[in-house]
This record gives C-alpha cells, sequence and structure tokens, in this order.
C-alpha cells in the first residue's frame, strides 16, 4: 500500500444532500472550478437566517446556502440548472464585508418566474448571471425583459461571497451549479474578510491505511468533523473532538474526499486525495 495523500485535488463534479446546507451558518463552501449538484429541499428551513426585507426574494422556501472566496480578480458568472427544466429557482448573492451571515450587502438578485396571464418561459429553468447582461435584479413575475439571467460580479482577490438558491417550486429536485470567468479559490485559501477562512486550525496526513487528523492548537472547544466521498455521501461524522483523530481508511475507495471540520465560529474544508 502506497503512503500518498494529495491536497486540494480538483474534483470534477460533486454530488450534495441540501439537508446540511439550508442555513446561513451551515453555508456549503465552493471550492474551485468544480461542478455542484445538490438535492434541493422539500421544505422552508422555518426561518430566515439572514433578514431579506426590502430585497426581490423575501423569504427562504427549499433554500441552500453557498459561500465562496475569489482567487483572481475578474468577472464571474453561473448557471443555476434544474433537472426540472419548469422548476423556478430564485437567489440572492451577498458580498460579505464583515462577519459571515451578520455583515453582509446583498448585490444581486433574482426572483423572476412564471407570470400569471402572460409567457413565462424565460423566466423558468435555468438562471444565473451571464455575460452581456446589465441588470443586477428581476424581481417576481416575468415583465419589463425579464430573462432570468443578470449581470456578471466583478471581483476583487479576496472577495468572499454568499448566496442564497431557493427553489421556489419546491419540487424536491436536483438542480446543478457550474461558475465561469474568475478562478474561485480552493478549499484552504484565506481571506482577510472573516475569522472563518483565516483560521487554519487542522491538517489531514496519510499514514498507511490511517488519516492522521491534527488540530494545530490546544482550544477548550470541541470540534465537529465530516467526512465526505465524491458522491456527496456523509461516511465520517465525528462530533465533540478534543483531540487529535486518526481514522482507518483501509476499507474505503481510493479518491477524491472532503473533509470539513467545524469548532466554534471556525469552518475550514480541505479536499484530500485517499490513495490505497
Amino acid at each position: 500500500m502506497r503512503n500518498l495523500l494529495t491536497l486540494l485535488i480538483l474534483l470534477t463534479s460533486l454530488s450534495l444532500v441540501g439537508q446540511d446546507y439550508n442555513d446561513c451558518n451551515d453555508a456549503f463552501p465552493i471550492c474551485g472550478d468544480t461542478v455542484f449538484t445538490f438535492e434541493n429541499m422539500t421544505t422552508s428551513s422555518g426561518e430566515d437566517d439572514y433578514p431579506l426585507d426590502n430585497l426581490c426574494v423575501d423569504i427562504e422556501a427549499a433554500p441552500i446556502w453557498v459561500e465562496w472566496t475569489m482567487e483572481e480578480a475578474g468577472s464571474l458568472t453561473f448557471v443555476l440548472t434544474p433537472t426540472n427544466e419548469t422548476d423556478d429557482l430564485d437567489f440572492i448573492v451577498f458580498q460579505v464585508t464583515g462577519e459571515l451571515c451578520e455583515e453582509m450587502t446583498p448585490i444581486r438578485c433574482m426572483a423572476s418566474g412564471e407570470s400569471i396571464g402572460s409567457p413565462s418561459e424565460s423566466c423558468m429553468g435555468p438562471t444565473g448571471l451571464a455575460e452581456g447582461e446589465t441588470d443586477a435584479t428581476e424581481f417576481p413575475g416575468c415583465d419589463g425583459g425579464s430573462n432570468n439571467f443578470l449581470a456578471p460580479i466583478q471581483t476583487n482577490v479576496g472577495d468572499r461571497y454568499v448566496m442564497l438558491v431557493n427553489n421556489f417550486s419546491v419540487s424536491g429536485l436536483d438542480f446543478q451549479l457550474e461558475f465561469d470567468g474568475a478562478k474561485i479559490a480552493d478549499c484552504g485559501s484565506t481571506s482577510t474578510q472573516d475569522q472563518r477562512t483565516d483560521r487554519q486550525f487542522f491538517t489531514v496526513t496519510q499514514q498507511n491505511s490511517e488519516l492522521i487528523i491534527n488540530f494545530d492548537d490546544n482550544s477548550s472547544q470541541p470540534a465537529q468533523l465530516e467526512i465526505y466521498n465524491l458522491f456527496g455521501q456523509l461516511i465520517q461524522n465525528d462530533l465533540n473532538l478534543n483531540n487529535n483523530k486518526t481514522i482507518d481508511v483501509a476499507n474505503i475507495q481510493t479518491g477524491p474526499y472532503l473533509i470539513r471540520a467545524k469548532r466554534g465560529n471556525d469552518v475550514e474544508t480541505k479536499k484530500i486525495f485517499v490513495a490505497q
């Protein structure tokens, strides 16, 4: 058995169950130029995580939250594509200006959808940010030239964003999220804007058939550790960790995995490649 652990492997596709990411504070970290598939929720989270008053989307309906940090400056676009082509997906993109989920500025808001009594095809199905678009907001309905796409975001290195995605149709079906343009930072990259990305508090090494998780300080706060495989399945979930952790990987398949640790306000995610 070879002793090999390659960090920061780019995943070509990652499927994720939405139930763990329906709150802003548990937003899923987008890592690099990956195509993500989310299994959408069928109900609301029950309580809005961030005040949506006076925005084009004013409720959370079958919500999923994601976050990312920019590695380079430039124009950023993305496409949200529902499995059901008639689903109505809405979204809000926030720029994080301080603490995540508390200090954020909405910069894009998409709410266009079915308009009773008039054609609505252009406001259903795929949505996102696209080159050539100039509007920052589309309101509910499908009037006034709405076409389900908004203007790109002009980003700077280290800019951090959080996005709420609603499936207003509440179909429970999957949707894909794919980014293009300026590069998004890999998990483990740092931002000066918030301690959640500044804090790098654990490391991973592989020794033969074991993963060694080392927490790099003596914090009194317990940590939670989650490991997901390529198909978004949770294969390890350890709560209340106060010390380092050794995980037997002799019986898991060779390939990429996502390790996410949470401790207090700190959240750190690493992508790894386990080789047998």
